[in-house]
């Protein structure tokens, strides 16, 4: 156990440098209203369950003769939307704030669940999930974006269009908006360890 058994200060006395691969083990999680329902549920153990023998803890998602809403715009959305089609979706629809092209996921898989059904909503951000008196998935709410100025990375931020909103009926909604890394422990030196607003590492030269 890190900060127990391994002590940071022991690894930097030892050794000249320290390498943290973490890697990103943790869903994002949907932070909207409605998020809670039945029906909301993360798109990597969906893709997961279906594309392997891997032992998960969450109960099974069933897409059949439903529609399936995505939100996000890499490899696991796309995945998800493949993955909802094979599986009898009566529709899979990938809803991202941004353009076709800035999606993280290739343009070959983007083509491919085009080609095998899946239908791409950009420029459109989700708000909230709405949901019938059971706690059932009804739609997803969402509204238009527009871009706007780049962020520090270069890459356009994208802004929110007043008076916008629509619903994309949904009876799943697969959340797919990528991975945070593991918390590290706050024992022994690794509490004096610093992290930028996305739990990332920082580090001096």
């Amino acid at each position: 156990v890190c900060g127990r058994d391994l002590k940071l200060g022991q690894l930097r006395r030892d050794f000249d440098a320290v390498f943290f691969g973490l890697g990103r083990a943790n869903p994002v999680r949907l932070d909207i209203s409605g998020s809670k329902m039945r029906g909301v549920r993360q798109a990597y153990s969906f893709v997961l369950r279906n594309t392997s023998d891997v032992s998960l803890a969450s109960p099974p998602v069933y897409v059949h003769n439903r529609s399936v809403v995505v939100l996000g715009g890499g490899e696991t959305a796309v995945d998800a939307l493949r993955v909802a089609i094979r599986c009898g979706a009566s529709e899979a629809v990938c809803a991202y704030r941004r353009d076709i092209g800035d999606m993280t996921a290739s343009t070959r898989e983007i083509d491919n669940a085009i080609e095998e059904g899946a239908r791409f909503l950009t420029f459109t951000q989700a708000v909230k999930i709405s949901g019938n008196a059971e706690g059932d998935v009804t739609a997803v709410r969402s509204v238009r974006t527009v871009p706007d100025r780049p962020d520090l990375s270069g890459r356009r931020i994208v802004s929110a269009v007043t008076g916008s909103e629509f619903d994309i009926p949904a009876d799943v909604v697969l959340v797919a908006y990528g991975f945070e890394p593991p918390k590290l422990t706050q024992m022994d030196e690794f509490s004096e360890l610093f992290f930028d607003n996305k739990g990332f590492l920082v580090v001096d030269r």
